[in-house]
């Protein structure tokens, strides 16, 4: 599915799929991540709430974050915000949504080290999603969060760096926790 994906994407496109981690055991977290990253050459892992997404894509990342800023407070954008998450009024700013980004390529790679890839022969998910489910997942990917100064190097401008980042390991911190 993966590999079909990446064919499907345009220059500079990614791909984006939900981790429920919540769903899943520590080796099933691994085992999705490893299959993941072994289709794409580069990989993030980002919070969604109460789930993760990964995101993947054929070159490097470059986060420019004006134009996040810009797409993120569009009036359509916050009112789908609000929409479909109406309890958590504080992802509606830019430092919340930042404060999601979790693991970059790197790490993401390292949390997935210990994992199976999944194939079409192989699709483990299929016989053992749902059982011995435990924090175990959420564990895996909190012992590799990767630092914010690491973080800092894939946005193209990053304005005060040195002021918000204690904020934004702070509410990441408390984010990841609340997973």
């Amino acid at each position: 599915f993966y590999e079909l994906a990446r064919r499907r994407l345009k220059e500079g496109g990614s791909f984006a799929q939900i981790l429920p981690l919540h769903d899943l055991s520590a080796e099933e977290t691994a085992s999705v991540m490893r299959t993941f990253s072994s289709v794409f050459a580069r990989c993030l892992l980002w919070r969604n709430g109460a789930d993760c997404v990964m995101v993947g894509c054929d070159q490097d990342f470059r986060l420019n974050l004006r134009a996040i800023g810009e797409r993120f407070y569009r009036p359509d954008v916050q009112r789908t915000l609000r929409e479909c998450a109406p309890l958590l009024a504080r992802f509606y700013v830019l430092e919340n949504f930042m404060s999601g980004l979790l693991l970059n390529d790197a790490d993401f790679r390292k949390a997935a080290a210990t994992g199976n890839i999944y194939t079409d022969d192989s699709a483990g998910l299929r016989y053992t999603t749902g059982r011995d489910v435990t924090a175990e997942s959420i564990r895996l990917v909190h012992s590799h969060l990767t630092p914010w100064p690491e973080l800092r190097k894939l946005f193209d401008r990053f304005a005060d760096f040195d002021k918000k980042e204690a904020e934004l390991t702070r509410q990441r911190e408390y984010y990841t926790a609340l997973l």
